[in-house]
């Protein structure tokens, strides 16, 4: 292979390459060092690099990818993405930013026990919970939310794991990896975890918001509940808490920006309340900290909404995992 041909190589996967690829491929140091200097090439890490023009048109998540590539390619066999590293991989929803620093993982392998600093681990890490994606070895999908969940705040594993049934991971092969590691470090978390999740939170906010209900002692909503009158689809909310009468519906920044929005579910929310439920809307900041507006929000809403009666034509329909996958994009219509 040539230079410009690794070169070309490169920027078509957006993957980067080392000095050993360079010299490979007839390339010198000097080379290396006027490339980088003209700001060509981007320096990943020691001895790694990447095109600058693949660089420069590379969102957070391409940027980390290609990080953990180069991390990987200076590491022996054993050691792979995990955590949120991972998660960058499994294309799943963070709270949060990507790490700065890649998150790695590897077994035992009866050496060592410890890593060397908290970014990369040693912990028992099984054969069957490695994979490959674009020739980069991560830990599974089970493994990577089940690791969130255990090591992270209990919002951030829902999250994670919400995004994982969405992408086609079944909840008992969830539960089945959570009660595997029962017994490690935030393992009952995982267990929770495991057992809340459900694919029908369609974003990292529903996640976020079902979440602060469990962390106030709320009961849990029915997500994504078709109301209709008649036969007249009148709304797809959020969620329902049906005994309560009252619909739940967790609102992205995007709708405050948006005029047209506004007054669209304002009609919305004035026609269900017409039909007898009490509505109920709130934003990032809201489900972030839930003690204070949003608990307040939800138990004065309980209140009202179980003194009210909801029209006898009211029809609810429960929203099927595929239909949802229709609606968001995930899967073609």
């Amino acid at each position: 292979m040539r230079l410009e041909d690794l070169l070309a190589w490169s920027e078509e996967l957006g993957a980067p390459f080392d000095t050993s690829d360079v010299y490979r491929a007839g390339g010198s140091h000097r080379d290396l060092v006027r490339m980088v200097d003209a700001k060509a090439w981007h320096r990943l890490g020691r001895g790694s690099f990447v095109s600058a023009a693949v660089w420069a048109i590379a969102n957070e998540r391409a940027r980390h990818r290609m990080a953990v590539a180069a991390r990987l390619r200076g590491k022996d066999a054993r050691w792979a993405a995990a955590r949120r590293s991972a998660a960058v991989f499994h294309d799943l929803p963070l709270l949060g930013q990507v790490p700065a620093v890649p998150q790695l993982l590897r077994d035992p392998d009866g050496n060592r026990s410890k890593g060397k600093n908290r970014h990369e681990r040693i912990a028992t890490f099984t054969e069957a919970e490695r994979e490959e994606i674009d020739g980069v070895a991560v830990s599974n999908l089970a493994r990577t939310v089940n690791d969130l969940a255990r090591q992270e705040a209990f919002r951030n594993g829902l999250i994670a794991a919400d995004g994982a049934l969405r992408r086609g991971m079944g909840q008992d092969e969830l539960l089945a990896m959570a009660k595997a590691h029962k017994d490690w470090p935030g393992g009952w978390n995982a267990i929770m975890v495991a057992r809340l999740a459900n694919g029908l939170h369609e974003t990292a906010l529903e996640s976020l918001s079902w979440a602060a209900c469990h962390t106030l002692g709320l009961e849990m909503p029915e997500p994504q509940i078709q109301v209709f009158l008649g036969s007249r689809l009148i709304a797809r909310v959020d969620g329902l808490w049906r005994a309560r009468n009252t619909i739940g519906q967790a609102d992205g920044l995007y709708k405050y920006n948006d005029r047209l929005g506004v007054i669209k579910d304002k009609k919305q929310d004035e026609e269900l309340e017409d039909l007898g439920f009490e509505v109920a809307r709130w934003g990032w900041d809201q489900a972030y900290r839930p003690e204070g507006v949003l608990d307040e929000r939800l138990r004065r809403a309980f209140e009202r909404g179980s003194r009210q009666q909801v029209d006898p034509r009211v029809r609810l329909v429960a929203t099927t995992l595929e239909e949802s996958l229709k609606w968001t994009g995930l899967i073609a219509s």
